[in-house]
């Protein structure tokens, strides 16, 4: 968690997170392992992942399916994508044709979800916690990636 949006400034990008959340839910649920109910700023998120050579490809498809709300991705440290929304899917390429035999790809994922700037909320609440018809806030990854 990053409260004051300083992470790519203070070295996140390359360094160890501290937390260990279950994707994909997001860092408010129990199911996380987080369940932080605080209002998040930002959030990152890092996964090295293998692409099987029995794939046989130049490129990777990688697919998120739901972030909430602005996204910023990096793989292997080079920015390959960026998005706004929080219920709209979003993918990108990653071109393997220049990495190591052991065609590991690290991806870093960087989500800020602000209160105080507009944008399209769905039935997320204001508050700590939902109520009514209302559910509780919903920060970085919370569908499928």
């Amino acid at each position: 968690m990053d409260q004051g949006d300083s992470g790519l400034q203070r070295g996140l990008l390359t360094k160890s997170l501290v937390q260990t959340i279950q994707v994909p839910f997001c860092p408010e649920s129990k199911l996380s392992g987080i369940e932080n109910k605080d209002h998040l700023i930002c959030v990152w998120y890092r996964k090295r992942i293998k692409v099987p050579t029995e794939w046989n490809a130049d490129q990777v498809l990688v697919h998120f399916q739901a972030v909430d709300y602005e996204s910023t991705v990096w793989a292997n440290g080079e920015e390959v994508a960026r998005h706004r929304g929080g219920f709209t899917p979003f993918s990108y390429k990653v071109d393997l044709g220049n990495l190591a035999a052991d065609r590991e790809i690290e991806i870093v994922l960087r989500a800020r979800d602000y209160d105080d700037r507009p944008q399209p909320r769905g039935k997320q609440a204001r508050g700590f916690t939902g109520h009514g018809t209302l559910y509780g806030r919903t920060t970085g990854i919370w569908q499928t990636v």
